[in-house]
């Protein structure tokens, strides 16, 4: 989902300069947030803060790897 993003952003804003521009990080964060369907999951990024989107798809995957751990554990 998070490449998918990128893509699409690359694609809508073509003419917006590189990719490192900080308002291209914003509109990529936000768009990866909301796109994650999960309500908990999205409180909780935000509850954190992230600065960049790749502080957010790193913060995403490590509440995904927590939630998995305590469903195994369930079993």
């Amino acid at each position: 989902m998070a490449l998918d993003i990128e893509t699409m952003a690359r694609l809508a804003y073509p003419n917006m300069g590189a990719m490192d521009h900080p308002m291209n990080d914003i509109l990529l964060r936000e768009a990866f947030v909301d796109a994650l369907d999960n309500p908990g999951f999205e409180r909780k990024i935000r509850e954190h803060q992230p600065k960049t989107f790749d502080n957010a798809l790193t913060l995403a995957l490590r509440l995904e790897v927590l939630y998995k751990s305590q469903q195994a554990q369930k079993v």
